[in-house]
């Protein structure tokens, strides 16, 4: 199978023989912390609502928008997101495969919200009040 993150091939024993992590330090939990309010990218979904893209996808969209600036003539890239080429354009905020161009979906840099509908197309599962 595949992972539904970062859609690499997870091997056949994973599930009975997980790798176990060790139990984070101060230190970590402080980086940790920090990334958490770091930038994070999203797109719109079909229905409404924000998904927030894939871990690899984040960094290389946040690459290119650290090393560009507005006056940058390139502000356009093209990323492989879940087996389909997107050309993804920095200056109107917009994303649409290289195939179908004229289906656009919006995309924004934002901080950690609280509304996203879920993470590379994996729903988050909502908190239930009781």
């Amino acid at each position: 199978g595949q992972c539904a993150l970062c859609r690499a091939p997870v091997p056949r024993g994973f599930i009975f023989n997980p790798e176990v992590v060790e139990q984070s330090t101060d230190e970590e939990k402080d980086e940790e912390e920090e990334e958490e309010e770091s930038y994070k990218w999203y797109y719109e979904g079909r229905g409404g609502g924000w998904w927030e893209y894939d871990e690899r996808t984040s960094e290389e969209l946040e690459s290119k928008f650290s090393s560009s600036s507005s006056s940058t003539p390139e502000r356009q890239m093209e990323l492989m997101i879940a087996g389909y080429i997107y050309i993804i354009d920095l200056d109107t905020m917009v994303q649409k495969r290289k195939v179908a161009q004229h289906i656009q979906r919006k995309i924004k840099r934002d901080r950690n919200i609280s509304d996203k509908r879920g993470v590379a197309g994996d729903q988050v599962q909502q908190k239930q009040n009781r």
